[in-house]
């Protein structure tokens, strides 16, 4: 957890409207009593609008736990395995590159139509 809130809190330093933002956890997910601290972290980060990309390494992860934190950073958060060190770049290249394609959030749509004309919705 202490990781954890390190993280978060030098992630919302530079949190901004206009920027995408994610954490990224590297783990095994193994705690020292502390998961609900990890928990609660995780839904903090939610609220902030700080998805968390928890990727699980070793053999002996803690699947259930990183699931969790994923699922309570918010609907972009995902859990993961790296299953060998040389994934590492190929999860980092991802990430990168789906963060760059992120161009429009919370956008909006104004229509002003001239006199006569009536918007009407077609299915998509």
């Amino acid at each position: 957890s202490r990781g954890m809130r390190l993280g978060v809190d030098e992630a919302r330093k530079a949190l901004d409207a206009r920027r995408v933002s994610r954490l990224l956890l590297l783990t095994d997910g193994q705690t020292h009593g502390d998961e609900g601290e990890c928990r609660q972290i995780s839904a903090e980060a939610g609220r902030l609008g700080l998805p968390i990309l928890a990727l699980g390494l070793g053999e002996d992860w803690n699947a259930d736990l990183l699931d969790a934190i994923a699922r309570e950073s918010g609907v972009n958060g995902f859990s993961d395995l790296i299953e060998a060190p040389y994934q590492m770049q190929q999860v980092f290249q991802r990430t990168l590159e789906g963060m760059q394609a992120t161009v429009v959030r919370h956008a909006q749509l104004i229509l002003r139509v001239v006199g006569g004309v009536t918007p009407r919705h077609v299915g998509a």
